[in-house]
């Protein structure tokens, strides 16, 4: 998330400080501090708390009016040595020495500008920029009118570009400057001749902001009006901040708000959240409640994990009167935060109010939205034929708007629906190609969502490198485009398989990580899931009451969120960790019987084994083959190599046990050892004590 990449910034320039120091003493100057922005403070903050050790002497030079270094900036600082020299007016022999660099120090007019400017080098300079012949008494004491003074002296051409330039901002380009000034052919030379701007990097600078600022005043109300209105003509299909930014100036207010809007959306759909909710801010001021600015700064709100804030704009945008289309993307957007939430009636009514707008106004990419929402709703709670089917109208939908985002969003929803039906291959199959659009057209939040459901399918596969791979590439992507339900989940998916790894460390890691996000979030679906790991490491650690306690804290919060998304795996983690009999036999029996009202895949073959592995505990050979039966039945349409090795394991202990006079018979020794073979390669590491016992 924004946090998270500033930090990452704030250390890469401590980092290259740091390595700059370590070659030779370093001066570090930043000049017109008072121009900085805030995470421009955040940055130099952080590099002035890294300088103390090192041989580096930062120089800082501001305005008085507006500076940070006498305000809470400085006092972040603590005690950091900081040594500051307020500049006064310089006196006359310095005056005379700069304004030697210019004129004839021993000039009368060159000793009248030195009276006149006061100490004030600017002053100075743009005094004996006027040259000789000119009066300097006759000039008022202020820049805006020496700046003006300095304006009379050009060609009427020159003036009007000068007054266009300041239009732009402190630094400008020709072209644009043509454009504003309608001269094809308008060169700067003159006013570069004149000392009142400065080619920089292929564009022009204005020498001292002041200088813009005197110019931009001294333009009449309307003039500057119609050149921002020029402006904006000119950025429209080039920048969209800066459309924005020339409309407001311009006076077109509503038009403005719109661009706004637009730049905001823009921002947003490149993970720049900060940016764009500044930029819907920006538009807000300009008109308070603007449905179309909340509705953007609800959709910056979502992006950034910040569901209760995002969910009062879409209430507000719609209160505001969103109509339309707009009103759909409000209602879509609620829906969303219901539905990470975990308030199932709050975002299928959602769902409802915006299907009608958008049926009505066949918004097929609104469409494409609301199928694949309804989709993901029906998942947690197993109803598989009705997740599939909303999936498939999603990417109908998407295909007809044309939409690459909504067509590799819908097909990872059937993915999931075919992991919800315990369809493994067919989900990772699916899931590549939903992997395949993501990587063609880099749709990161969109990977950050599935790659790691690639790796749940894969943990099925037996293929635990790739699966750990995946899950821990998507939490990297998801953190970088902050989509922290994304990396919640693939941090949950890394800890499953660092713990079938007996990797107890980093898997608690991953949870830890991964309650830390899901208690930022609010998103209390996937409390119940880590905890349930909280219970696995625990278990494997020995520390058999407190895994039971947690399995039991991990049932109560699957309770009151519905049973079907997780019930009877963490049943299942439960039985393992209960030492009284009954109460293990009356957890194996309630799962079973959610397993029989149907669930989402990932219960059957979490609970089976669970179930064998007790059974197995249990010297219950009959149970661990009625589960193992179990098990194969529900994956007989198309098994998977995780589930036949867990099968097939449970008969083989099941038939070593059962054997007469203690001897195998058969082929059970080769079988047994095919069996521990492929723990070792698939990574399912503590399965591998029971079968050992069996030698």
């Amino acid at each position: 998330e924004p946090p998270r990449r500033q930090a990452g910034r704030h250390a890469m320039l401590v980092d290259l400080l740091r390595a700059a120091c370590a070659e030779r003493p370093v001066l570090l100057r930043v000049e017109d501090l008072h121009w900085a922005d805030p995470e421009t403070l955040e940055a130099l903050a952080h590099l002035v708390a890294a300088a103390d050790p090192l041989p580096l002497l930062l120089l800082f030079t501001s305005r008085v009016e507006h500076s940070p270094l006498d305000g809470p900036w400085r006092h972040r600082l603590g005690d950091t040595a900081l040594t500051s020299i307020a500049l006064k007016p310089l006196r006359r022999e310095d005056a005379l020495s700069l304004a030697s660099t210019l004129a004839p120090a021993d000039d009368a007019y060159t000793q009248r500008c030195v009276a006149r400017a006061e100490g004030n080098p600017l002053f100075l300079v743009q005094l004996l920029h006027n040259g000789p012949g000119r009066d300097s008494d006759s000039l008022p004491p202020s820049l805006h009118n020496l700046v003006q003074a300095q304006l009379d002296r050009l060609p009427v051409e020159d003036r009007l570009a000068l007054r266009a330039a300041a239009v732009i901002g402190q630094r400008f380009s020709e072209a644009l400057l043509r454009h504003l000034v309608q001269q094809p052919d308008y060169r700067c030379q003159r006013l570069v001749e004149h000392g009142l701007v400065r080619p920089q990097e292929g564009d022009y600078l204005f020498s001292h902001a002041l200088i813009q600022d005197g110019i931009y005043l001294s333009l009449l109300k309307a003039g500057r009006r119609a050149l921002h209105r020029r402006a904006a003509d000119w950025f429209a299909d080039r920048d969209p901040q800066l459309y924005a930014e020339h409309l407001a100036r311009a006076g077109q207010t509503a038009d403005a708000a719109e661009a706004y809007c637009a730049a905001a959306q823009g921002e947003a759909e490149r993970y720049r959240f900060g940016r764009a909710r500044q930029l819907a801010e920006q538009g807000l001021a300009l008109v308070p409640g603007h449905a179309g600015l909340v509705c953007a700064l609800g959709d910056v709100q979502l992006g950034l994990g910040a569901v209760e804030e995002a969910e009062r704009h879409y209430r507000q945008a719609l209160a505001d009167g969103a109509e339309g289309e707009l009103a759909c993307r409000a209602w879509l957007g609620l829906a969303e935060c219901r539905d990470i939430a975990d308030d199932f009636p709050g975002a299928v009514d959602a769902l409802q109010a915006a299907q009608s707008v958008a049926e009505a106004r066949r918004l097929p990419l609104a469409l494409a939205r609301l199928h694949y929402l309804r989709g993901n709703l029906y998942f947690p709670r197993g109803d598989i034929e009705a997740c599939m089917g909303e999936h498939r109208q999603a990417l109908h939908y998407a295909r007809e708007a044309a939409s690459r985002e909504f067509e590799a969003r819908a097909l990872g929803g059937l993915g999931d629906a075919h992991y919800a039906a315990g369809r493994m291959i067919s989900a990772g199959e699916v899931l590549q190609r939903c992997l395949s659009l993501c990587e063609t057209h880099a749709l990161g939040r969109v990977e950050a969502a599935n790659r790691f459901m690639l790796g749940t399918v894969r943990i099925y596969l037996n293929q635990w490198q790739a699966a750990l791979d995946d899950s821990l590439a998507s939490a990297q992507t998801a953190a970088r485009v902050g989509h922290v339900r994304a990396e919640i989940v693939s941090r949950l998916t890394a800890g499953w398989i660092l713990i079938d790894l007996d990797e107890r460390d980093g898997a608690r890691e991953q949870v830890r990580q991964a309650l830390r996000l899901t208690h930022e979030l609010g998103a209390r679906r996937f409390q119940a899931f880590l905890q349930e790991s909280q219970a696995r490491i625990l278990l494997a650690e020995g520390e058999v009451e407190q895994a039971q306690e947690m399995a039991r804290e991990a049932l109560a919060g699957s309770r009151a969120m519905g049973m079907h998304f997780i019930g009877p795996w963490i049943l299942g983690s439960l039985a393992l960790s209960c030492t009284d009999g009954e109460q293990r036999r009356a957890a194996l029996a309630e799962g079973e019987a959610l397993l029989a009202e149907g669930c989402v895949g990932h219960n059957y073959y979490r609970f089976y084994r669970a179930a064998m592995e007790v059974s197995l505990q249990d010297g219950d050979w009959a149970g661990a083959r009625h589960y193992a039966g179990r098990l194969s039945d529900y994956t007989r349409d198309e098994p998977c190599p995780w589930s036949e090795f867990f099968i097939q394991r449970a008969h083989a202990v099941c038939d070593w046990q059962e054997a007469a006079d203690g001897v195998p018979a058969g082929d059970l020794p080769q079988r047994l050892q095919y069996l521990r073979d492929t723990a070792q390669e698939a990574g399912l590491l503590t399965s591998l004590p029971r079968l050992a016992q069996c030698a």
